[in-house]
């Protein structure tokens, strides 16, 4: 046997094999205590990039969601527009194929301007203030 004698500081390991065993099975402890501690700290580390990671992609889903109904709204109130401009087009075409008419124009031109024909009397009636509403 082997006996080797040992001092850390006050303590001296007297070096036999059961002494040996024992200071061997401490390293071996030890050691995987360290590997322990580095794994959490690892496992600790790894965890907060993946939080920080989701946190963005969270806050880049949030804002995309925000803009995407920004611009859903802006389409229907541009649906809305296009829908009184071509309105306002058809009616255009209407007015359009009328005043191609000879006798639509001639009747606006009796109603607006108070426009006769040759031998043709007008007479104006006074208005009522619910005919006056109604043009209103």
């Amino acid at each position: 046997m082997q006996e080797q004698i040992r001092t850390h500081g006050k303590i001296t390991s007297i070096g036999n094999q059961f002494a040996q065993e024992v200071e061997h099975q401490q390293q071996i402890d030890a050691r995987r205590r360290y590997l322990r501690h580095v794994h959490r700290r690892r496992l600790w580390v790894l965890l907060v990039i993946l939080l920080v990671v989701l946190i963005g992609l969270g806050l880049q889903i949030f804002r995309t969601n925000q803009i995407n109904s920004g611009i859903k709204q802006q389409v229907q109130t541009e649906k809305k527009q296009l829908s009184k401009t071509k309105a306002k087009n058809d009616n255009f075409k209407i007015q359009v194929k009328q005043l191609n008419n000879k006798t639509y124009i001639e009747k606006l031109i009796r109603y607006k301007y108070d426009y006769s024909k040759k031998g043709e009397l007008i007479f104006t009636l006074p208005e009522t203030n619910s005919s006056i509403n109604a043009k209103n």
